[in-house]
């Protein structure tokens, strides 16, 4: 259910934004504005408008596979409404912490922008990653991957694409985002981590 709703908000919201350079403007990420003018919404706005169509479906396509699942897991753990709070904390929560690092980086750069909601999708990666280590996952859905390997992967990539790539997409969002969804899964669910070390020790598959 309140996977549902986000998707369709992101998806709703980031469509509008496409026609209006008005909107567009005043949700993206800027470090520059979010101190200067004090725009601390920028910090979670962002997460809701993309540069692209293949930005935009490949972010709510990740987010609604394992998001849902999340939401069952969860629901099995907390409850209705508990799994609900759970998968709320998690999105939004790894957009604004994603976004912090960018935050002091780039607190001078004037021309500095990005946009996307990486970085919660991120969180909800990993947060799927700690459940389930050794679920395989199809890389540019091709290539499979132990869910585990992959996330490795990710993160390799995402520190050097911070670093050399340009395309107002923030790379380093991915990597602080998925630490926030291995950090706050952990606090919120702290039998995370032994079921995590026992399927990795014990189910691995070579």
């Amino acid at each position: 259910m309140i996977t549902t709703i986000i998707f369709a908000v992101v998806f709703i919201t980031s469509i509008a934004a496409f026609s209006k350079d008005d909107l567009f403007s005043k949700m993206l990420f800027s470090p520059y504005l979010t101190i200067r003018k004090k725009q601390w919404y920028r910090l979670l706005s962002a997460g809701f408008v993309h540069g692209s169509w293949v930005h935009l479906l490949i972010n709510l396509f990740v987010f609604w596979q394992f998001g849902t699942y999340l939401e069952s897991y969860f629901g099995a753990v907390y409850g209705f409404w508990g799994s609900k709070l759970f998968m709320a904390g998690l999105f939004f929560g790894g957009i604004v912490f994603a976004n912090c690092p960018s935050l002091y980086i780039h607190a001078k750069d004037y021309n500095y922008q990005s946009i996307g909601a990486s970085g919660g999708v991120s969180a909800v990666l990993f947060a799927y990653i700690l459940i389930n280590p050794w679920d395989k996952l199809l890389l540019y859905f091709v290539i499979p991957l132990y869910s585990v390997i992959a996330g490795v992967l990710f993160l390799i990539y995402s520190y050097w694409a911070s670093k050399n790539r340009n395309d107002h997409i923030d790379h380093l969002a991915h990597f602080s985002g998925s630490v926030f969804g291995v950090v706050y899964t952990m606090i919120a669910y702290p039998g995370v981590l032994p079921g995590f070390l026992d399927k990795f020790l014990h189910e691995m598959p070579f």
